[in-house]
C-alpha cells in the first residue's frame, strides 16, 4: 500500500459527501472575487496604464479622451459576480459565519462595495458601448448596494442577538444577557 492511498481514500470520501452551507458560501465568494479581479480589475489596470502611457486619459480615468479606451472593460458581465455574492448571501443568512474558509460577512460586505466600485468605473468606461450593457451594469450596482445594506443588517441584528441563537457565532452565545 502506498503512502498516498489514505490522502486519495480521504480525497474521494470528502468528494462523495454533500457540501456544507459554508463550503458552498467559500466557493460563491471565491468565484465572485476571482471574476472581479480577472474581468474587471485586470482590464481597468491595462487601460490605465495605456492611458497614462499613450496620453490619452489626461484628463483622468473618469474622463477619457475620443477614442479612448480602445477595448471594453466587460461592464455587463459585472452581474455574474453581483448574483453570485447574492446566492452565497442568501445561503449564508442562517449562518453564523465564523470565518470558516476564510469568509466572514464583513468580508462579503467588503467584496460588494468593491464590486460597486469596480463596476461604477467599468461602466463609465464604457462610452461607446450600446445601452444594454450599461443597464445590466446599473442592476449590478444595486445588487452590490442592496448586499452591502443586507449585509450591515444581517450584523447588526446578530450583534443585538436579534437573530435566533443557532445563527449566532459563538463569542455571541457566552455573553451574559443583559439584565
Amino acid at each position: 500500500m502506498t503512502r498516498n492511498s489514505g490522502l486519495l481514500a480521504r480525497v474521494k470520501r470528502r468528494r462523495d459527501q454533500k457540501p456544507s452551507r459554508e463550503d458552498v458560501v467559500a466557493d460563491l465568494h471565491f468565484a465572485a472575487i476571482a471574476w472581479l479581479v480577472v474581468l474587471c480589475l485586470l482590464p481597468l489596470l491595462v487601460l490605465a496604464i495605456v492611458g497614462w502611457v499613450q496620453y490619452t486619459n489626461t484628463n483622468g480615468i473618469f474622463f477619457p479622451a475620443p477614442g479612448y479606451p480602445a477595448m471594453t472593460t466587460l461592464s455587463a458581465g459585472m452581474i455574474v459576480p453581483a448574483l453570485a455574492l447574492a446566492v452565497a448571501w442568501v445561503v449564508s443568512v442562517p449562518l453564523p459565519l465564523l470565518k470558516r474558509n476564510d469568509v466572514s460577512r464583513a468580508d462579503m460586505v467588503g467584496l460588494a462595495f468593491f464590486g460597486a466600485i469596480a463596476t461604477v468605473v467599468s461602466a463609465t468606461l464604457d462610452v461607446d458601448s450600446p445601452a444594454w450593457p450599461k443597464e445590466v451594469a446599473r442592476v449590478a450596482v444595486w445588487i452590490f448596494v442592496a448586499l452591502m445594506v443586507l449585509g450591515f443588517l444581517r450584523i447588526a441584528l446578530g450583534w443585538l442577538r436579534l437573530v435566533p441563537r443557532e445563527w449566532r457565532s459563538s463569542s455571541a452565545h457566552t455573553k451574559k444577557p443583559r439584565s
